[in-house]
């Protein structure tokens, strides 16, 4: 992230990276989509600096009702499935890519409360935190320690999907249209000493089903 300082938003940078399907409905690695420039100018007048702050959007990891269809008939709560072990490991290894490639380093995740999200977040935090990364590591469940001071976690209503039925078909959403979300269960899946409660969230609830 760029240094820290006063400073207000004037415009947009950033590398904006997301998978994509080929035609055989094959998952590509995150690839670079577009660019957006976030751009802080000093409020001091004295100080001609320019500041660069680095955003990325990452979607969650492949979820089990796309692979098993059959999963929502029995589920308790189709609207929140959970990945499958190779979209863990996918998005540990994607939080890998992001430690040894991108030229910047991320200090910050905000999460969307669906519980994909928070398990690929998982993932990708403790790829980010891991001290003495074993390269053989399939997934958080092979690291071993981590430092918890390189990243911090949390999660953000706001992220949310939208709440109509153009992304959650009827026939899966919560009956009475309330999508209950365990947040300290949900906080406990991210790696020891991640998570940071100081942060104000945007949202201070779900938007409500039916949103346009």
């Amino acid at each position: 992230m760029g240094a820290s300082c006063n400073s207000f938003v004037s415009s947009f940078q950033t590398p904006i990276f997301s998978r994509f399907k080929t035609r055989h409905k094959q998952k590509q690695p995150l690839v670079p989509r577009r660019n957006l420039k976030l751009k802080a100018m000093a409020m001091d007048p004295s100080d001609s600096k320019t500041y660069y702050q680095n955003v990325l959007v990452m979607r969650h990891g492949d979820r089990l009702d796309s692979f098993d269809p059959t999963w929502v008939k029995t589920a308790d709560r189709p609207w929140d499935p959970p990945l499958i072990q190779t979209g863990l490991s996918r998005a540990f290894q994607t939080g890998r890519e992001f430690r040894t490639l991108l030229p910047f380093p991320i200090h910050r995740v905000f999460i969307s409360p669906f519980l994909r999200c928070v398990q690929t977040a998982s993932e990708v935090v403790a790829a980010l935190c891991a001290v003495d990364d074993d390269p053989n590591a399939k997934s958080s469940r092979d690291v071993v320690s981590i430092d918890p001071s390189k990243v911090k976690a949390s999660i953000e209503y706001g992220l949310c999907e939208m709440l109509n039925t153009v992304a959650i078909s009827l026939d899966v959403a919560p009956k009475d249209g309330i999508f209950r979300f365990d947040i300290p269960k949900l906080e406990a899946l991210l790696p020891n000493g991640t998570l940071d409660r100081t942060v104000e969230p945007v949202y201070k609830e779900m938007p409500q089903w039916g949103e346009t």
